[in-house]
């Protein structure tokens, strides 16, 4: 059991990214650039992901795989995509203020004219406190779907682009490694406690789906079984041929008088 979760776990971790990794991503997020960053945390959160974009790595067969991003590039790009994200961000904040106000404001007027002065003061005091509790914004999609639209910006923010693109396409969580789980749980049960030797194999078995009911070579397994079963069969043979020599020599052997 515990090689088989060392062995899931250890597979888990090379399949994530590290978590430092990770948290410097958000420098392609909205949500990073509303919060005003220094540049200092920015330079750092880039120097995180040009140690692992931007070098060159030898997979186990000894094939060089070039590195996905420039670093070169990135760092002629960063005073550019700082001032962009920062400046585009804070645009798609306020348009989205001003549309939600705008909203509100659409609001207290049908309320005004369907209930009077008392039901619009309601509606304001429902408004306002809607918009204290769900700070408006917006989508990092947005921003840069409006970024790319313009030539200029996205041949000069390329390899910025090239690490958006490389965010987005990953996925956080898996379903599939969270299956693992459950099929651990499952193989090994109360009933097959004593699965220990053969955990990994039927594990790799079970989430690969080497076999289905209809292609499981049962003659072959069946054969495999019989053949143990033949020579644990003379084993007992042969005992018990040994057992009977020595019950008939007693037998044969007479007592003297």
């Amino acid at each position: 059991m515990t090689t088989a979760v060392v062995e899931l776990v250890g597979e888990l971790t090379l399949r994530f990214l590290p978590v430092p990794l990770l948290d410097a991503f958000s420098i392609v997020y909205v949500r990073y650039w509303l919060s005003k960053p220094v540049r200092t945390d920015t330079a750092r959160k880039l120097k995180v992901i040009k140690d692992y974009y931007c070098k060159q790595r030898t997979r186990g067969g000894g094939e060089v795989v070039q590195p996905l991003l420039s670093a070169q590039a990135l760092d002629e790009q960063l005073s550019v995509f700082c001032t962009t994200m920062a400046a585009t961000s804070t645009a798609l904040h306020d348009e989205l203020l001003l549309a939600e106000q705008e909203a509100q404001r659409a609001k207290q007027r049908r309320a005004t004219g369907a209930g009077g002065t008392a039901d619009a003061a309601t509606a304001e005091g429902a408004a306002a406190s809607t918009s204290a509790s769900r700070p408006a914004e917006p989508s990092t999609r947005q921003c840069w779907e409006r970024i790319t639209s313009v030539a200029g910006l996205q041949h000069g923010l390329s390899e910025f682009v090239k690490l958006a693109e490389l965010v987005f396409v990953m996925v956080p969580g898996s379903v599939e490694d969270e299956r693992r789980f459950s099929a651990l749980a499952f193989i090994k049960s109360k009933a097959r406690n004593r699965l220990t030797d053969h955990l990994g194999v039927c594990m790799r078995m079970f989430s690969q789906e080497f076999f289905t009911a209809h292609t499981f070579p049962y003659k072959e397994a069946f054969d495999a079984w019989r053949a143990a079963a033949e020579k644990r069969g003379r084993y007992m043979q042969n005992k018990e041929r040994q057992i009977n020599l020595n019950e008939r020599s007693k037998r044969t052997i007479k007592p003297y008088y």
